[in-house]
């Protein structure tokens, strides 16, 4: 039985909000024979309804001159509000604003229970009908309810005693999002993603079935930190079950004073409200961001949408133009042909069944704009796809092209050239010699995609990958001539194989580099120190560290002897030495020292260079490392904010940066913020780079171990399957967007599968995955850990299904792996001691175990682990039979209060497995 209104779900008020509307248009003699024929489902409600009539009728009853009334102000202006006066359990302070339905007023609590500054909403008093009381309440019980980091809190409401009603609000200090974006000249890309934090709070409020109404530049404030916050929720309508949206007095009333510059054509005619409402304002909000005015009529050009407005391309305006980085109006206009134009003229349809069928709708279409993916506003033709897929795989794609484009139009720009230099012979013959060489090679590569591959392929099916290997291959023969060519092409050629993790092909590219940028400009030229960093950093991550530390010590030569100390190139100097020594081998202090200098370098000399992002991000990993958790995250969150203010932010880094967040959530034992994290992190990285790293697959397993660490085994079990079957589909050779199932990636989605299986007591199933993630070639620093750590998971799999001595090979060998790091101090190196030891407890020679579970302990240096509860479990067991029961129980106890203690999350199994132990212990007869 629900006992008051506060303790309703928010899911049961949708229909409380239909009853209690039909209830109170009946008669009252016909009140309660309709209450006693509710339907069962309905018969908790009886109660709160029948209240709440009552209550209505009590105001209905009173007669005019006891209905409340403001006092008169100072000039006998019933709406005059001064500040100091109190209303309700508030005083106000300042203004903040007014309009229509009141003011805003600045206003703290003096009644004792908060201390906190609220925007005090205050509507006009004839919103004091009879039940405007009750209904002004479901209207903060349902509000209140709202709670999402783009809204602005509704705290509490009420009608004081002098009859004012009053909305209390967070107070939000920021600017307008329209001045916010034109002070800061965003380009297009940045106010998009601002304006998709927007869609995200209104979608937020359709989930809760609130439908906002009043959407405009002045109801979504910025924060300092680039935050999207949604205000005035006070003409907010609540839709019904059915979708119908029929309306509350307050949300009659309040219809009629939406702003009509932004209203929806049906909200201006009293039709029925829905979402679409509020997809509409949300159009007319971005087309304010994009064209510097509101939607109207094509300005004598050509091109309008079907219903008649003109389209977004055709109304930019010139000084505005200017505004969104640093563009004229037709530039802004081209920019906004297309996908653009297409989004808001759905969004603005005048009916709004034409419209979106929801924000998320619209945010989808924002978000393959943004990632160069077709939109389902309009359809495009298959060139148009074509560029699509090319814009989007550049990375993958467009190597290859670019190189060779890029010949091309050297090639074009120079012959131009040289036929207009008649005046400067010299210079003409030699741009030309280039054209010719450019142009020939160019012919010759693109020529040969038919008879340099294997005979089993068909010509014309060179990859983007091989062809880029002709033209690196090729290019001391043909452009032999053309060095300054040679040099463009190789510094490209050196970044794109680093990103294909190709070592032998980027030191190859580097060396060459080197010695071209030598011979042509000296030892002082800059680029060599560039080119020497970044071949110490693929060494690095490699974990070839004695191949990269002479590199960084020849840069550290040229750094001192050119007087660049304290420059941005010796911030990436410190940054690869931060890398070379470690943060997880133990002493995370060197890489904290280097990466605090270099973020220090950047604020004070380049804040704006792109690169600043990354001494911050790397910094946060070393502070995880070092086990400063809390500063850690401090730091990311920081990252993130810096990042989303940026007018060039890289998504791509702020996905990963909130993954990365989302480990640090998880080892401080944020269970709920660790999830919607990695929920976050993957939808950014399916967003940006789809689903072709290992980022996105690291998210998910990680979200799916999560669940199963909170108890809902078949959710994740049924995440598990989903992207196993995703995973292991075949691929498509048309379609970049697919992971790697043999890949890294792939590896260690199997590992966290297969200890999900064991956890399940299903180590059958479990066994083909870990023994393929065990196989997986270790090709960059973090996977010699993983590989590790797939050994161990294999050889409790093995041990399950009773392999003990198969089990106790896969055991030895990953201790073994983790004693060749030299890192034993890290948890996993732990994790994998400990079990050893256990195996050998078992199976093998007790003194020798004894001496492993010591060494867990020694090395765990007094920290809370799972690994030092099974050691010290461990070790009462090994007492136990030596000794007795009474001398093993202390230290029993001991292990299952260390694992009390343990901060991060950790698999449940561990504790049923630990207790299942203690209690055998107990129960062992005394010798």
């Amino acid at each position: 039985m629900i006992a008051s209104l506060s303790d309703l779900p928010a899911e049961r008020w949708p229909k409380f909000s239909t009853l209690l509307d039909e209830l109170l248009d009946l008669p009252a003699e016909a009140r309660e024979p309709w209450l006693q024929q509710l339907s069962d489902e309905h018969t908790d409600l009886a109660p709160l309804l029948r209240t709440a009539a009552l209550e209505h009728a009590e105001v209905q009853a009173r007669p005019p001159a006891d209905q409340p009334r403001l006092r008169e102000g100072p000039a006998g202006d019933p709406w005059t509000f001064t500040a100091a006066r109190r209303i309700g359990p508030y005083e106000l302070l300042t203004p903040l604003g007014q309009g229509g339905m009141g003011e805003v007023w600045s206003a703290r609590r003096i009644d004792g229970t908060l201390n906190r500054e609220v925007a005090l909403k205050l509507p006009h008093t004839w919103l004091l009908s009879a039940g405007a009381r009750l209904r002004l309440n479901r209207e903060r019980d349902i509000l209140a309810g709202l709670s999402h980091p783009n809204v602005a809190q509704l705290y509490d409401a009420g009608i004081a005693d002098d009859g004012q009603p009053w909305m209390a609000l967070e107070k939000v200090d920021g600017q307008r999002i329209d001045a916010w974006c034109r002070e800061r000249r965003l380009p297009i890309a940045a106010r998009l993603h601002l304006f998709m934090q927007v869609l995200d709070a209104v979608s937020a409020a359709h989930a809760r079935l609130i439908v906002h109404r009043d959407l405009k530049p002045s109801n979504i404030l910025v924060t300092d930190d680039g935050r999207a916050k949604l205000l005035d929720f006070g003409i907010a309508k609540l839709i019904d079950d059915d979708g119908r949206g029929d309306l509350t007095e307050i949300t009659r009333l309040a219809g009629r004073s939406a702003t009509p510059e932004y209203a929806a054509p049906e909200q201006l005619v009293g039709d029925t409200v829905t979402a679409a409402t509020d997809v509409y304002s949300l159009g007319v909000v971005l087309h304010e961001l994009l064209c510097g005015r509101r939607p109207g009529a094509p300005r004598g050009r050509a091109g309008a949408d079907e219903q008649g407005r003109g389209l977004a391309s055709n109304q930019t305006i010139s000084g505005f133009a200017r505004e969104v980085g640093e563009v004229d109006a037709k530039a802004l206009g081209r920019a906004l042909q297309g996908d653009l134009d297409a989004i808001l003229a759905k969004a603005l349809s005048r009916r709004p069944e034409a419209r979106y069928s929801s924000v998320e709708r619209m945010a989808d279409d924002l978000r393959r704009h943004l990632a160069h993916q077709p939109i389902e506003a309009r359809h495009i033709t298959r060139v148009e796809r074509g560029l699509k897929f090319v814009r989007r795989h550049r990375l993958a794609i467009a190597s290859a092209t670019l190189l060779s484009l890029s010949i091309a139009v050297g090639g074009a720009v120079s012959l131009w050239q040289a036929q207009r230099a008649k005046q400067a012979a010299s210079l003409a013959m030699s741009e030309a010699s280039r054209a010719n060489a450019t142009r020939d090679f160019l012919l010759k590569v693109l020529g040969a995609s038919g008879r340099l591959v294997a005979s089993d392929r068909p010509a014309g099916s060179i990859t983007a990958r091989e062809m880029l290997d002709l033209i690196v291959d090729d290019l001391d023969g043909e452009l032999k001539q053309q060095p300054e060519t040679r040099l463009e092409l190789l510094e490209l050629a050196r970044k794109l194989y680093r990103q294909w993790f190709d070592l032998p092909r980027v030191e190859q590219a580097n060396q060459r580099y080197r010695l071209l940028v030598a011979e042509l400009h000296g030892r002082d030229d800059p680029r060599l120190l560039g080119s020497l960093i970044e071949q110490a950093n693929a060494y690095i991550e490699h974990s070839d560290f004695s191949s990269g530390l002479p590199l960084l010590d020849e840069a550290a030569g040229l750094i001192r002897s050119q007087g660049l100390a304290g420059s941005p190139v010796e911030a990436q100097w410190l940054m690869a030495m931060a890398r070379h020594h470690p943060a997880d081998t133990g002493d995370a202090q060197p890489a904290l020292s280097y990466l605090q200098k270099a973020a220090a370098i950047y604020a004070s000399r380049a804040p704006q260079d792109s690169s600043q992002r990354w001494p911050r991000f790397h910094l946060a990993q070393a502070l995880a490392a070092d086990g400063q958790l809390a500063e850690a995250r401090r730091t990311a969150l920081e990252s993130i904010a810096m990042e989303q203010r940026r007018p060039d932010r890289n998504d791509w880094f702020i996905a990963w940066q909130t993954v990365e967040l989302a480990h640090y959530e998880r080892r401080l034992g944020h269970r709920d913020a660790a999830r919607k994290a990695y929920e976050d992190g993957e939808k950014m990285v399916l967003a940006t780079f789809g689903r072709t790293v290992d980022t996105q697959l690291e998210a998910v397993l990680w979200r799916a171990t999560l669940m199963h660490w909170a108890g809902d085994d078949a959710g994740a079990e049924a995440l598990f399957t989903k992207e196993n079957g995703l995973l292991e589909a075949p691929p498509d050779p048309g379609n970049s967007d697919e992971p790697t199932s043999s890949g890294e990636g792939g590896a260690w989605f199997r590992l966290a599968y297969g200890r999900f299986l064991l956890d399940q007591g299903r180590a059958a199933a479990a066994l083909p995955l870990l023994q393929r993630a065990s196989t997986v070639a270790i090709t960059s620093k973090p996977v010699e850990l993983r590989q590790a750590d797939a050994v161990l998971a294999l050889g409790e799999a093995l041990a399950a299904l009773g392999r003990d001595d198969e089990a106790g090979q896969q055991f030895a060998a990953a201790h073994g792996a983790y004693r060749k790091l030299g890192r034993p101090g890290i948890e996993a190196a732990l994790d994998a001691r400990a079990r050893w030891a256990q195996h050998l407890a078992e199976h093998g020679d007790p003194s020798l175990a004894r001496a492993e579970f010591a060494a867990v302990l020694l090395h765990a240096d007094g920290r809370a682990l799972p690994a030092v509860a099974e050691a010290q479990m461990g070790l009462a067991e090994l007492d136990a039979r030596r000794d007795g029961i009474s001398t093993a129980l202390p230290q029993a106890e001991q292990a299952l209060r260390t694992l009390d203690q343990v901060q991060a999350l950790y698999a449940p199994q561990i504790r049923v497995r630990l207790q299942a132990r203690f209690e055998r212990l107990k129960a062992a007869p005394a010798k």
